[in-house]
């Protein structure tokens, strides 16, 4: 086992990495990686991992104030990013070991008119949510494919209680007519 702790900056809206922990083990397997803030506030975090036998690969998960992460991995890289205003203290934790977990990836953005999002790896499902619910029934969601064509539009309000599936989508398209402040939140399978 494995574990780092880092005090990150306070957070001003932008994410800035710090290290966190990277690493490599003699061996490939199955890598349970457990973060947590000290004081319970939100921070995400980058995770970059790869292996002989496995593709690896890269992912970014937020959390409320902890969160957990199982990978096949021989060589493991944490970054953490700060989401709270004061300095948040991080650690993390690399155990041998398997689990079944699920994650999710914040987005915010402003529709003026049109916020485009990048689907994030892993992702499942999309829920979107505004400052201004009243608004919901006029701001328009599209899901696009890789070549740009829309595959599915409907108004938030229309959106099921968990998340739109995303299937192939590559790109998510939020439209309103007033500018509206959007938390898109991406299910992943990670």
């Amino acid at each position: 086992m494995r574990a780092e702790r880092s005090t990150l900056p306070p957070g001003d809206g932008d994410l800035r990495w710090s290290p966190l922990l990277s690493g490599e083990d003699a061996r490939d397997g199955w890598r349970i990686v457990e973060a947590r803030s000290a004081r319970g506030a939100p921070f995400a975090l980058r995770l970059g991992w790869s292996s002989a036998q496995a593709s690896g690969g890269q992912a970014w998960v937020c959390a409320p104030h902890a969160t957990r992460v199982c990978v096949f991995a021989r060589s493991l890289r944490v970054e953490a990013a700060n989401r709270a205003e004061p300095e948040n203290r991080v650690s993390v934790t690399v155990a041998d070991g398997f689990a079944l977990t699920a994650n999710q990836w914040e987005e915010h953005a402003v529709t003026d008119p049109v916020a485009a999002l990048a689907v994030p790896p892993f992702a499942t499902h999309l829920w979107v949510g505004v400052d201004q619910p009243d608004l919901r029934p006029y701001t328009v969601l599209r899901l696009l494919d890789g070549m740009g064509t829309v595959r599915e539009s409907l108004r938030l309000d229309a959106l099921p209680p968990g998340g739109l599936p995303l299937g192939a989508t590559h790109r998510v398209e939020v439209q309103a007519d007033d500018p509206v402040h959007l938390r898109a939140t991406f299910t992943l399978a990670l």
